[in-house]
């Protein structure tokens, strides 16, 4: 699966709207897992700056959910303690609302 992930990411449209690996597999995930169209994705993404380690935010009216997405997409055979942090960072800041 993520040889399949990686090629796909390749694709012009992943790389011509998302800068990085981590966003494109996100990306690829909400068209690819919540069947998001091309729009919603962009628009579900929150990565960046001050984005509170929350990478997509996915809205389904139709089920009155809200989804959540941490993503890390990582191309090594070691993982350090940083990623893991991260999500339970965002962990953290929800428990609370």
């Amino acid at each position: 699966m993520y040889s399949k992930i990686l090629e796909d990411i390749k694709e012009p449209y992943y790389q011509q709207n998302y800068s990085n690996d981590g966003q494109r597999f996100v990306a690829w995930y909400l068209l690819n897992i919540h069947l998001r169209d091309m729009n919603q994705a962009k628009d579900d993404i929150t990565d960046g700056a001050g984005d509170k380690q929350i990478d997509a935010i996915v809205v389904d009216d139709d089920k009155q959910t809200i989804f959540i997405v941490q993503g890390k997409f990582i191309g090594t055979s070691t993982v350090d303690a940083e990623p893991v942090r991260e999500v339970i960072s965002s962990w953290m800041q929800l428990r609370d609302l």
